[in-house]
């Protein structure tokens, strides 16, 4: 029987290197996408206010990008809802438009314009939860519906974590301070051809501890990790995400795109819904 074991796990393993070989890579952009959005503070008291900052990419696109963004009370997304606002009694229609802070010179690639909320009060998203509910953090939805001029559409959502007021240290947002090639800052210009290790700077510690409280109301501390996926629009990277302060490998395309200019853009995650990231363009940036 240890033997039958051993050869179907090698068979599944076999079989799955042979289906990624033919799947296109999660970190490599090209059609329409929302690689993060990033919540200001990620942690919140009832009634505060909320910045959410989209970073988005379609290369494909020739003429406009536009958006639809809503809030709602989480309706049981982290215990397999589906991930939307709609039909949420809750729900509350943001801001709709067309993006104005990118454009075909950028290839419609990085931030796009902010969008503000205000998280329920005290009484609506944490009444009649429990006393590590309220202190671990209830999640608030924030959507976002991000639309090509080709008609396609695709959806995100955020959960915005809101803690009772008087929980005084909440979590932050990791900032990273720089990009770096060989240990040297990145600037304008990419050598073509060329292997190249790629690591991230940070200011101050890009890790948290912090306290967790269970049923019975005790706190533990835990640590949190940190996760950076590696997006990129041309050359290869080695690792798709890398773990902690790991570098990683960049292989630069052979030559430069005429078209449009090359972005590398790193996203790091804390795993509790803090976000930092940095977008480096390569090429004719306007």
């Amino acid at each position: 029987m240890k033997v039958i074991s051993i050869f179907i796990c090698l068979l599944c393993i076999l079989i799955l290197s042979c289906t990624n070989q033919n799947l296109p890579k999660y970190n490599t952009l090209d059609q329409l996408r929302v690689l993060a959005l990033v919540a200001q503070p990620p942690e919140v008291n009832p009634g505060d206010t909320v910045t959410i900052t989209p970073i988005v990419s379609d290369l494909t696109e020739t003429n406009a990008l536009s958006y639809s963004s809503y809030s709602c009370l989480d309706n049981g997304i982290s215990f397999g809802a589906v991930p939307t606002c709609n039909g949420n009694p809750s729900k509350i229609t943001l801001s709709t438009g067309t993006i104005s802070t990118l454009s075909l010179a950028k290839a419609f690639t990085g931030t796009a314009d902010t969008i503000t909320l205000t998280v329920p009060d005290q009484s609506t998203i944490l009444g009649l939860r429990s006393i590590a509910q309220q202190y671990n953090g209830i999640a608030y939805i924030f959507e976002y519906v991000l639309q090509n001029s080709r008609g396609e559409e695709v959806r995100a959502i955020k959960r915005i974590a809101v803690s009772y007021p008087n929980k005084v240290t909440k979590n932050t947002n990791p900032t990273i301070s720089d990009f770096l090639l060989n240990g040297i800052s990145a600037t304008s210009s990419l050598p073509l051809s060329t292997t190249l290790s790629t690591s991230l700077s940070f200011s101050g510690s890009p890790t948290e501890n912090y306290s967790r409280m269970n049923s019975e109301g005790q706190l533990s501390t835990e640590s949190e990790d940190l996760i950076t996926t590696w997006f990129i629009t041309d050359g290869k990277m080695k690792f798709q995400r890398t773990f902690g302060l790991e570098p990683n490998e960049y292989e630069t395309p052979s030559q430069s795109p005429s078209s449009k200019p090359v972005y590398l853009i790193e996203v790091s995650r804390d795993g509790r819904g803090g976000t930092g990231y940095i977008i480096k363009c390569f090429g004719t940036c306007i």
